[in-house]
């Protein structure tokens, strides 16, 4: 994966070269720490087939390069952190005297992206069809508006 440091336009987004971003990229990286902090989980190494089940949530969106996916990562980290603590609290429900509710993989933070580039779609239904078409939650209708409420609640505020 050296092509990832030096040309990461050149690396396509698969499940070996979004497991290297995972373990290498210090953006991801920490919104993973932070992410799992507000879940309060323990961070797990990334396995093969967990990234290769991921990679195609970027393709949605037309994210094919480590480099498109760095990119998006760079541009949306504060809101994707922001949206993933808000998206977290509606239902937090954690035992204080335990450090830990579980573990969880490296690469949490995919789903947040994802969920903040549904929203900012030019189509009002864009989240909606992309809950339907991952086949996320049950209530697609429900949650999307959610993303959607969540979103415009956390996108301007710092």
């Amino acid at each position: 994966m050296d092509q990832l440091k030096a040309e990461p336009s050149l690396v396509e987004l698969n499940a070996p070269s979004l497991q290297a971003l995972l373990n290498s990229n210090v953006e991801m990286m920490v919104l993973d720490v932070s992410i799992a902090k507000s879940g309060w989980w323990k961070l797990m190494e990334p396995t093969i087939e967990h990234c290769g089940s991921e990679v195609d949530r970027f393709a949605y969106f037309g994210i094919n390069t480590a480099k498109e996916l760095e990119d998006k990562t760079s541009k949306y980290y504060s809101v994707i952190e922001r949206f993933a603590r808000a998206w977290l609290s509606r239902s937090s429900q954690h035992d204080e005297s335990n450090e830990v509710s579980g573990s969880i993989q490296k690469g949490i933070f995919i789903f947040y992206p994802c969920y903040v580039l549904a929203v900012l779609q030019s189509k009002p239904d864009a989240p909606v069809e992309y809950l339907e078409y991952f086949n996320i939650g049950s209530d697609y209708q429900g949650d999307a508006e959610q993303l959607v409420s969540i979103f415009q609640s956390v996108e301007t505020a710092d």
